[in-house]
């Protein structure tokens, strides 16, 4: 099973030079200059537009603040922690491996940890810039990949978590999942991503 993983890891990683992260989801890249931006590394090169493959329909990857994938808003208190889940939506009959994505958080939110939905999976990257896990073969459906756990700081004033594409070394974009299934060659498919909205409670 663990070589079916490393494969997936590798067709993600062909577009990809993140940072490792460990097996608990931290992330061991450095942080931007400010928090919520994404961290400045030298030699790379301006964001690339992917090239245009068009997004099956019925293939999704959202964010939500609960395990089932309801809340799409929330009102948070200053220094007080919370949790952000990152989802597959697949409601085309698609099976999926791997993922692929960058978090856009509002300015000053804080990502305190991460957590993998499964122990039979790996990690790799920076989730404000590149993030990838791969998983055993799951069927369609809605089911979350990882969870964060974060905090909005002195100033922070309300905003939007988005999934976004997650951008390579190289400033390739690519939001999506690696498709798998007997008989099935591991291919990269494109994914809409959805937002949702953190509000300051009065």
């Amino acid at each position: 099973m663990y070589r079916y993983i490393l494969l997936m890891v590798a067709v993600l990683a062909l577009s990809s030079c993140g940072n490792k992260q460990n097996n608990d989801g931290a992330s061991s890249a450095t942080r931007g200059d400010a928090v919520g931006k994404p961290p400045k590394t030298p030699g790379h090169s301006a964001v690339r537009e992917p090239d245009f493959v068009p997004t099956p329909e019925g293939v999704r990857m959202g964010v939500f603040f609960d395990d089932a994938g309801a809340s799409d808003s929330i009102a948070v208190q200053i220094d007080k922690e919370f949790g952000v889940y990152v989802f597959a939506l697949i409601d085309s009959p698609l099976q999926i491996s791997a993922a692929q994505f960058s978090l856009d958080l509002p300015a000053a939110v804080d990502v305190l940890s991460a957590k993998k939905s499964t122990t039979k999976s790996l990690t790799l990257g920076d989730v404000r810039r590149n993030f990838m896990v791969t998983f055993e073969c799951h069927d369609r459906g809605r089911f979350y990949l990882m969870r964060y756990t974060c905090a909005a700081r002195a100033g922070f004033t309300g905003g939007k978590v988005v999934v976004r594409p997650g951008v390579d070394a190289q400033g390739k974009a690519f939001l999506g999942y690696v498709s798998c299934g007997p008989g099935v060659k591991p291919e990269m498919v494109p994914a809409a991503g959805t937002s949702a909205v953190i509000t300051l409670a009065r």
